[in-house]
Protein backbone atom coordinates (compact mmCIF):
# COMPACT_ATOMS: atom_id res chain seq x y z
CA UNK A 1 0.00 0.00 0.00
CA UNK A 2 2.79 2.46 0.86
CA UNK A 3 4.54 1.67 -2.42
CA UNK A 4 1.38 2.30 -4.44
CA UNK A 5 0.69 5.54 -2.57
CA UNK A 6 4.22 6.86 -3.16
CA UNK A 7 3.97 5.81 -6.82
CA UNK A 8 0.74 7.77 -7.23
CA UNK A 9 2.18 10.87 -5.58
CA UNK A 10 5.27 11.03 -7.82
CA UNK A 11 5.49 13.80 -10.37
CA UNK A 12 5.52 12.77 -14.05
CA UNK A 13 8.87 12.55 -15.73
CA UNK A 14 9.97 15.06 -18.30
CA UNK A 15 9.67 12.43 -21.02
CA UNK A 16 6.71 10.11 -21.01
CA UNK A 17 5.52 7.60 -23.58
CA UNK A 18 1.86 7.74 -24.53
CA UNK A 19 -0.20 5.43 -26.75
CA UNK A 20 -1.95 6.97 -29.71
CA UNK A 21 -5.14 5.78 -31.38
CA UNK A 22 -3.33 3.91 -34.14
CA UNK A 23 -1.67 1.55 -31.68
CA UNK A 24 1.82 3.07 -31.76
CA UNK A 25 3.74 4.84 -29.03
CA UNK A 26 4.67 8.49 -28.97
CA UNK A 27 7.16 10.23 -26.67
CA UNK A 28 5.78 13.44 -25.16
CA UNK A 29 8.30 15.98 -23.85
CA UNK A 30 7.27 18.53 -21.18
CA UNK A 31 8.55 22.10 -21.22
CA UNK A 32 11.56 22.66 -18.94
CA UNK A 33 10.55 26.33 -18.40
CA UNK A 34 7.11 25.28 -17.24
CA UNK A 35 8.58 22.80 -14.76
CA UNK A 36 10.94 25.46 -13.38
CA UNK A 37 8.07 27.96 -13.05
CA UNK A 38 5.94 25.46 -11.13
CA UNK A 39 8.86 24.53 -8.88
CA UNK A 40 9.59 28.14 -7.94
CA UNK A 41 8.17 29.27 -4.54
CA UNK A 42 5.25 31.63 -4.49
CA UNK A 43 6.24 35.28 -4.34
CA UNK A 44 4.69 37.72 -1.91
CA UNK A 45 2.41 40.39 -3.41
CA UNK A 46 3.42 42.98 -0.81
CA UNK A 47 5.50 45.95 -1.90
CA UNK A 48 9.09 45.50 -0.86
CA UNK A 49 9.85 49.19 -0.33
CA UNK A 50 7.00 49.78 2.13
CA UNK A 51 6.80 46.43 3.94
CA UNK A 52 10.01 44.51 4.38
CA UNK A 53 13.07 46.76 5.09
CA UNK A 54 11.32 49.47 7.13
CA UNK A 55 7.56 48.94 7.60
CA UNK A 56 5.68 52.21 7.10
CA UNK A 57 2.57 53.12 9.06
CA UNK A 58 0.05 54.76 6.79
CA UNK A 59 -1.87 57.83 7.94
CA UNK A 60 1.00 59.98 9.25
CA UNK A 61 3.47 62.35 7.62
CA UNK A 62 6.37 59.89 7.51
CA UNK A 63 8.10 59.88 4.14
CA UNK A 64 8.53 56.59 2.29
CA UNK A 65 12.13 57.38 1.31
CA UNK A 66 14.43 59.60 3.38
CA UNK A 67 14.96 63.10 1.99
CA UNK A 68 18.50 63.73 0.85
CA UNK A 69 20.59 66.64 2.13
CA UNK A 70 20.83 68.07 -1.39
CA UNK A 71 17.04 68.30 -1.64
CA UNK A 72 16.86 69.99 1.74
CA UNK A 73 19.47 72.63 0.72
CA UNK A 74 18.13 73.23 -2.80
CA UNK A 75 16.53 76.59 -3.70
CA UNK A 76 13.00 76.38 -5.12
CA UNK A 77 12.01 78.08 -8.37
CA UNK A 78 9.65 81.03 -8.63
CA UNK A 79 6.84 78.73 -9.75
CA UNK A 80 7.22 76.45 -6.75
CA UNK A 81 7.18 79.43 -4.39
CA UNK A 82 3.99 80.66 -6.06
CA UNK A 83 2.30 77.28 -5.73
CA UNK A 84 3.39 76.87 -2.10
CA UNK A 85 1.64 80.05 -0.99
CA UNK A 86 -1.44 79.31 1.19
CA UNK A 87 -4.89 80.35 0.06
CA UNK A 88 -5.79 83.95 0.92
CA UNK A 89 -8.07 84.37 3.91
CA UNK A 90 -10.69 87.08 3.31
CA UNK A 91 -12.16 86.84 6.83
CA UNK A 92 -11.90 89.90 9.04
CA UNK A 93 -10.15 88.43 12.06
CA UNK A 94 -10.25 91.68 14.02
CA UNK A 95 -14.03 91.82 13.77
CA UNK A 96 -14.23 88.12 14.54
CA UNK A 97 -12.15 88.44 17.68
CA UNK A 98 -14.09 91.44 19.00
CA UNK A 99 -17.71 90.93 18.02
CA UNK A 100 -18.16 87.21 17.24
CA UNK A 101 -18.09 84.00 19.27
CA UNK A 102 -16.44 81.37 17.12
CA UNK A 103 -17.49 77.77 17.75
CA UNK A 104 -15.18 74.79 18.06
CA UNK A 105 -15.64 73.94 14.37
CA UNK A 106 -14.55 77.44 13.21
CA UNK A 107 -17.94 78.57 11.96
CA UNK A 108 -19.40 81.97 12.82
CA UNK A 109 -21.66 82.20 15.84
CA UNK A 110 -25.32 83.14 15.64
CA UNK A 111 -24.51 86.31 17.66
CA UNK A 112 -23.96 89.07 15.11
CA UNK A 113 -22.56 92.53 15.32
CA UNK A 114 -25.02 95.39 15.98
CA UNK A 115 -24.11 98.70 14.43
CA UNK A 116 -24.11 101.99 16.37
CA UNK A 117 -27.04 103.54 14.41
CA UNK A 118 -29.15 100.50 15.23
CA UNK A 119 -28.35 100.89 18.91
CA UNK A 120 -29.37 104.60 18.91
CA UNK A 121 -32.52 104.12 16.79
CA UNK A 122 -36.04 104.67 18.20
CA UNK A 123 -38.41 101.64 17.96
CA UNK A 124 -41.78 102.02 16.34
CA UNK A 125 -45.09 101.36 18.07
CA UNK A 126 -45.48 97.97 16.37
CA UNK A 127 -42.00 96.89 17.42
CA UNK A 128 -42.68 97.82 21.04
CA UNK A 129 -45.98 95.89 20.95
CA UNK A 130 -44.24 92.79 19.64
CA UNK A 131 -41.49 93.14 22.23
CA UNK A 132 -43.96 92.92 25.13
CA UNK A 133 -44.01 89.59 26.98
CA UNK A 134 -47.10 87.44 27.10
CA UNK A 135 -49.58 88.48 29.80
CA UNK A 136 -51.75 86.25 31.94
CA UNK A 137 -55.23 85.21 30.88
CA UNK A 138 -58.19 87.35 31.92
CA UNK A 139 -59.74 84.29 33.59
CA UNK A 140 -57.09 84.47 36.31
CA UNK A 141 -57.35 88.20 36.89
CA UNK A 142 -61.09 88.89 36.69
CA UNK A 143 -62.39 89.41 40.26
CA UNK A 144 -59.92 86.81 41.57
CA UNK A 145 -56.74 87.58 43.42
CA UNK A 146 -53.56 85.95 42.22
CA UNK A 147 -52.93 84.22 45.56
CA UNK A 148 -56.04 82.05 45.24
CA UNK A 149 -54.70 79.99 42.36
CA UNK A 150 -51.65 77.95 41.56
CA UNK A 151 -51.03 78.51 37.86
CA UNK A 152 -49.19 75.70 36.10
CA UNK A 153 -46.50 76.07 33.44
CA UNK A 154 -49.08 75.92 30.60
CA UNK A 155 -51.19 78.76 32.05
CA UNK A 156 -54.17 76.65 33.13
CA UNK A 157 -55.78 76.92 36.54
CA UNK A 158 -54.54 74.43 39.13
CA UNK A 159 -57.08 72.16 40.90
CA UNK A 160 -55.93 73.61 44.26
CA UNK A 161 -58.59 76.11 45.42
CA UNK A 162 -59.31 78.17 48.49
CA UNK A 163 -61.59 76.69 51.15
CA UNK A 164 -64.03 79.09 52.78
CA UNK A 165 -64.11 79.75 56.52
CA UNK A 166 -67.64 78.43 56.81
CA UNK A 167 -66.65 75.09 55.27
CA UNK A 168 -63.74 74.85 57.68
CA UNK A 169 -65.96 75.44 60.81
CA UNK A 170 -68.94 73.28 59.84
CA UNK A 171 -69.65 69.96 61.56
CA UNK A 172 -69.55 66.64 59.71
CA UNK A 173 -72.76 64.77 59.04
CA UNK A 174 -73.17 61.15 60.06
CA UNK A 175 -73.34 60.07 56.43
CA UNK A 176 -70.21 62.06 55.55
CA UNK A 177 -68.26 60.53 58.43
CA UNK A 178 -69.38 57.06 57.35
CA UNK A 179 -68.25 57.64 53.76
CA UNK A 180 -64.91 59.03 54.93
CA UNK A 181 -63.97 55.80 56.68
CA UNK A 182 -61.52 53.58 54.77
CA UNK A 183 -62.69 50.23 53.49
CA UNK A 184 -62.24 47.55 56.15
CA UNK A 185 -61.01 44.02 55.51
CA UNK A 186 -63.16 40.93 55.97
CA UNK A 187 -63.57 39.68 59.50
CA UNK A 188 -62.03 36.31 58.59
CA UNK A 189 -59.12 37.86 56.68
CA UNK A 190 -55.67 36.85 57.87
CA UNK A 191 -52.61 38.78 56.83
CA UNK A 192 -49.85 36.83 55.06
CA UNK A 193 -47.36 35.27 57.41
CA UNK A 194 -43.78 36.50 57.22
CA UNK A 195 -40.90 34.23 56.31
CA UNK A 196 -39.27 34.75 59.70
CA UNK A 197 -41.27 33.19 62.50
CA UNK A 198 -40.70 34.12 66.15
CA UNK A 199 -39.61 31.26 68.41
CA UNK A 200 -41.06 31.39 71.88
CA UNK A 201 -38.89 31.47 75.00
CA UNK A 202 -40.39 28.19 76.24
CA UNK A 203 -39.29 26.42 73.07
CA UNK A 204 -35.79 27.86 73.43
CA UNK A 205 -35.48 26.66 77.06
CA UNK A 206 -37.10 23.22 76.58
CA UNK A 207 -35.06 20.00 77.01
CA UNK A 208 -35.21 17.37 74.27
CA UNK A 209 -36.17 13.82 75.16
CA UNK A 210 -33.91 10.85 74.55
CA UNK A 211 -36.02 9.80 71.54
CA UNK A 212 -35.76 13.22 69.89
CA UNK A 213 -31.98 13.24 70.36
CA UNK A 214 -31.79 9.76 68.85
CA UNK A 215 -33.80 10.83 65.79
CA UNK A 216 -31.68 13.96 65.43
CA UNK A 217 -28.54 11.93 64.95
CA UNK A 218 -27.32 11.71 61.33
CA UNK A 219 -27.46 8.29 59.75
CA UNK A 220 -24.01 6.71 59.54
CA UNK A 221 -22.91 4.63 56.53
CA UNK A 222 -19.96 2.29 56.35
CA UNK A 223 -19.13 3.53 52.87
CA UNK A 224 -19.26 7.21 53.80
CA UNK A 225 -21.80 9.92 52.91
CA UNK A 226 -21.97 8.77 49.29
CA UNK A 227 -22.64 5.24 48.09
CA UNK A 228 -21.32 3.73 44.88
CA UNK A 229 -23.88 3.08 42.11
CA UNK A 230 -22.97 -0.64 42.25
CA UNK A 231 -23.22 -2.60 45.48
CA UNK A 232 -23.09 -6.24 46.51
CA UNK A 233 -26.44 -8.02 46.87
CA UNK A 234 -26.58 -10.34 49.83
CA UNK A 235 -27.17 -14.05 49.42
CA UNK A 236 -30.40 -13.99 51.40
CA UNK A 237 -31.85 -11.41 49.00
CA UNK A 238 -30.87 -13.61 46.07
CA UNK A 239 -32.51 -16.75 47.54
CA UNK A 240 -35.65 -14.90 48.71
CA UNK A 241 -39.00 -15.86 47.15
CA UNK A 242 -41.52 -13.16 46.27
CA UNK A 243 -44.99 -13.37 47.79
CA UNK A 244 -48.16 -13.74 45.73
CA UNK A 245 -49.00 -10.07 46.28
CA UNK A 246 -45.61 -8.92 45.00
CA UNK A 247 -45.94 -11.16 41.92
CA UNK A 248 -49.44 -9.80 41.31
CA UNK A 249 -48.18 -6.19 41.47
CA UNK A 250 -45.26 -6.98 39.16
CA UNK A 251 -47.50 -8.13 36.34
CA UNK A 252 -47.89 -5.55 33.53
CA UNK A 253 -51.22 -3.86 32.95
CA UNK A 254 -53.36 -5.74 30.43
CA UNK A 255 -55.57 -4.26 27.76
CA UNK A 256 -59.35 -4.46 27.88
CA UNK A 257 -61.18 -7.42 26.43
CA UNK A 258 -61.91 -6.99 22.74
CA UNK A 259 -59.21 -4.32 22.25
CA UNK A 260 -57.73 -4.10 18.77
CA UNK A 261 -54.54 -2.21 18.03
CA UNK A 262 -54.55 0.67 15.57
CA UNK A 263 -54.34 -0.37 11.95
CA UNK A 264 -51.29 0.91 10.13
CA UNK A 265 -51.54 3.11 7.03
CA UNK A 266 -49.88 0.35 4.97
CA UNK A 267 -51.40 -3.12 4.95
CA UNK A 268 -50.99 -6.22 2.89
CA UNK A 269 -53.51 -6.85 0.13
CA UNK A 270 -54.73 -10.42 -0.26
CA UNK A 271 -54.19 -12.37 -3.45
CA UNK A 272 -57.86 -12.65 -4.62
CA UNK A 273 -58.33 -8.86 -4.86
CA UNK A 274 -55.02 -8.55 -6.66
CA UNK A 275 -56.03 -11.16 -9.27
CA UNK A 276 -59.57 -9.79 -9.71
CA UNK A 277 -60.76 -7.83 -12.75
CA UNK A 278 -62.44 -4.45 -12.30
CA UNK A 279 -65.66 -3.63 -14.12
CA UNK A 280 -65.98 -1.00 -16.86
CA UNK A 281 -67.76 1.34 -14.45
CA UNK A 282 -64.89 1.15 -11.95
CA UNK A 283 -62.38 1.82 -14.70
CA UNK A 284 -64.46 4.76 -15.89
CA UNK A 285 -64.60 6.24 -12.40
CA UNK A 286 -60.87 5.70 -11.86
CA UNK A 287 -59.99 7.98 -14.77
CA UNK A 288 -59.00 11.39 -13.30
CA UNK A 289 -60.85 14.50 -14.38
CA UNK A 290 -58.75 16.62 -16.68
CA UNK A 291 -59.52 20.32 -16.38
CA UNK A 292 -58.01 23.09 -18.38
CA UNK A 293 -55.72 25.54 -16.63
CA UNK A 294 -56.60 29.19 -16.13
CA UNK A 295 -54.07 30.13 -18.79
CA UNK A 296 -56.35 28.51 -21.40
CA UNK A 297 -59.70 29.26 -19.75
CA UNK A 298 -59.15 33.02 -19.56
CA UNK A 299 -59.02 33.23 -23.37
CA UNK A 300 -62.31 31.31 -23.74
CA UNK A 301 -65.25 33.78 -23.64
CA UNK A 302 -67.82 30.97 -23.12
CA UNK A 303 -65.99 29.33 -20.21
CA UNK A 304 -68.37 30.59 -17.53
CA UNK A 305 -71.63 30.80 -19.51
CA UNK A 306 -74.66 28.58 -18.98
CA UNK A 307 -75.67 26.45 -21.96
CA UNK A 308 -79.07 26.86 -23.64
CA UNK A 309 -80.18 23.35 -22.69
CA UNK A 310 -79.51 24.14 -19.02
CA UNK A 311 -81.53 27.35 -19.29
CA UNK A 312 -84.52 25.49 -20.90
CA UNK A 313 -84.43 22.55 -18.48
CA UNK A 314 -87.22 22.14 -15.91
CA UNK A 315 -86.15 21.23 -12.37
CA UNK A 316 -87.79 18.40 -10.53
CA UNK A 317 -90.17 18.85 -7.62
CA UNK A 318 -87.47 17.93 -5.15
CA UNK A 319 -85.07 20.58 -6.51
CA UNK A 320 -87.82 23.22 -6.35
CA UNK A 321 -88.50 22.19 -2.76
CA UNK A 322 -84.82 22.52 -1.82
CA UNK A 323 -84.57 25.84 -3.62
CA UNK A 324 -87.15 27.45 -1.36
CA UNK A 325 -85.60 29.81 1.24
CA UNK A 326 -85.82 28.92 4.91
CA UNK A 327 -88.43 30.96 6.76
CA UNK A 328 -87.12 32.06 10.12
CA UNK A 329 -89.20 33.82 12.73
Amino acid sequence: MEAERSRNNQLPSIRQQTHNRRGGTQTKTYSRKRVDALAAPRQSMRIYTTSFPNPITWGNQTAINPISSGALQAEPTVRLESLSQPKKDFLNHELLADEYDVGSCGRESSIWYVSEPAKNAVASGRTEALAQHRTEMSLHLENKPREMHEVGSCGRVSPVWDVTKGAQRCEDRERTAYLAKPKAAHRDYQAPRTDHCVISDAAKKANCSARVEQLAQAKAYDTGPFREPEWVVSGEARRATASERVQQLSEPKKTAKGYRPCRGPIWQVHLPPMDGMSSKRVEELSIPIQRETMDHVQFNPDAFTVSRNALKAKPSARIEELAQPIERK
